[in-house]
Order: structure tokens, then C-alpha cells, then sequence
């Protein structure tokens, strides 16, 4: 299930889609507590050092811009009957270097706090999941440096447009991505170079994810510092590749896995 999570991420990255790592859990998770009295009020902002990010199957993500800024946004989940739910709440920092982190925070339906979970990003590097035990980055996708090139054009002439919007007051251009049974508005901020709101509409109910702080300045280097001693676990794509050097005629998929591990290990990540 998580590598699912993860290539579904992946995708969303390399559309462009600039988003939280935010709904990294959303398909799959059904919990959160009960939005009731001061429920939709945020809760204290998660500490990068805690652990804890994520990005969604729902194609949430993002990447680092050309601004730096922190954004702490809660998932709410709510069914075709029945309260909503308070899914997560996640932070995420984006560096105007291109690197990025998102910090999620999962819970469950009585409220209790399910998952903790980092990701870290740089484009032209990759994705790694902070193991903070063991002191790894463990990569599970490429980011590639061309990452957000599909929002450098006219958004509104993309086929996907659906209109315009304002979140905290910061102009939006909606994309609406259709899927079988349901589909997926992504709010686009041309001045963040960043989707920072997504509802997804299913007949089991409505999944949002909006920010409740956009904080404009740069993010501070404490919260990143540690990382740079941390080791470079590629392992899962070193494993992929032997099962690709094994098929005849999979030359150009070996090479680009290759290309893949080259980048994520260059000699010192930025964080």
C-alpha cells in the first residue's frame, strides 16, 4: 500500500502539481475526530524534526518554488451521511532552492494520533521518506528538475480548467481532474507557484484539504540542518533495477532507474 501511495505522488509531481504531500493517506484512510466545537481550530504546527509528511492518491502534492513559504492545512473528510472527520493535519516549507518538506500528522476516528510521517523533497533529486531512528532518507520517487514545467504556460488554457477562486487571499485557478467515479478540483496559486487546496468528490463523500495559515518568509535552517548527515537509502530502486537488468529489452529502463539512484546520491543533499 505504501508504494502505491508513493507512485501516485510521484505522478502528481512530475504533472506539476506543486500540492502537499497532503493526501498522501486520504484514499485510503477513513479516520480523523469528530469536527465538533473547537474542532476546526489548528491544532499546535508539527515540528519538522517530529516526522511526519505526505502526499496524496489522490494527486496533492508539492514542489519546491521560486518563494519561500509554510502552509498548515487540514484534511477533512466529510461522508455522504453522517459528521465530518478531521483526517490530518499536515505542515509543509518550500524553499525557493527547490527543496521542500511536508510534515503530516494522521489520526484516527476517536481522534487519537494514528501516523507520524516526513517527506523531503529537491527537484532534480527526488522524494525521500525521513527515517529518523535510523537516520536514512529512504527515496521513493524521482523529482525531476523540470518538475513544475506544465504550470509555467497560460493555466487557464489548460483543458482541465474549471474557474477561478480566492484562499486566503491568494488567487486561485481551479483545475478539475475527472476520474471514474469521482473527481478532483485542484486549487492552483499562480503567485506561490502552488496548489494549495484540493477536493476530491466521490459518492462516499467529500475530501478536503485546505490551508488554514500561509505563511510568507524564509523557513528556518534549523528544521532542516540534521538532515544533511543523514544516509541515502536507495534501495528499494536498486532492487527494481536488478529485476530490470533481467528482461531483454528493458536497456532504457534500466538506464533511467540508474539515473534515478545517480541523482539521489549526488554527494550532499541541500536540506
Amino acid at each position: 500500500m505504501r508504494n502505491t501511495k508513493y507512485f501516485a505522488l510521484a505522478g502528481a509531481l512530475i504533472a506539476g502539481v506543486m500540492m502537499w504531500g497532503f493526501a498522501l493517506s486520504s484514499a485510503r484512510r477513513g479516520g480523523g475526530p469528530p469536527l465538533t466545537g473547537n474542532a476546526m481550530a489548528l491544532t499546535p504546527a508539527v515540528r519538522l524534526a517530529v516526522s511526519g509528511v505526505s502526499h496524496s492518491s489522490t494527486t496533492q502534492t508539492q514542489s519546491g518554488g521560486s518563494i519561500d513559504f509554510t502552509m498548515v492545512a487540514l484534511e477533512v473528510f466529510q461522508p455522504a451521511q453522517g459528521s465530518p472527520l478531521q483526517r490530518a493535519e499536515r505542515t509543509f516549507y518550500s524553499r525557493s532552492d527547490g527543496t521542500f518538506a511536508t510534515v503530516d500528522v494522521s489520526y484516527d476516528k476517536d481522534g487519537t494520533v494514528s501516523n507520524r510521517e516526513t517527506i523531503v523533497g529537491e527537484l532534480g533529486r527526488g522524494l525521500f521518506r525521513v527515517n529518523e531512528a535510523e537516520k536514512r532518507l529512504i527515496l521513493i520517487a524521482p523529482l525531476p528538475q523540470d518538475a513544475n514545467s506544465p504550470f509555467t504556460t497560460d493555466v487557464r488554457s489548460n483543458r482541465d480548467y474549471h474557474g477561478d477562486d480566492s484562499i486566503l487571499g491568494y488567487r486561485t485557478v481551479i483545475l478539475r481532474k475527472p476520474r471514474k467515479d469521482s473527481y478532483t478540483d485542484l486549487y492552483y496559486s499562480p503567485e506561490l507557484k502552488s496548489i494549495i487546496k484540493t477536493v476530491t468528490v466521490s459518492q462516499a463523500g467529500t475530501t478536503t484539504v485546505e490551508p488554514r495559515l500561509i505563511s510568507l518568509g524564509p523557513i528556518n535552517s534549523a528544521l532542516f540542518a540534521s538532515l544533511a548527515a543523514f544516509s541515502i537509502d536507495t534501495s528499494v530502486y536498486r532492487k527494481r533495477l536488478e529485476k530490470v537488468e533481467q528482461i531483454q529489452g528493458e536497456t532504457g529502463s534500466a538506464n533511467e532507474l540508474r539515473k534515478q539512484i545517480q541523482d539521489a546520491t549526488r554527494p550532499r543533499i541541500r536540506f
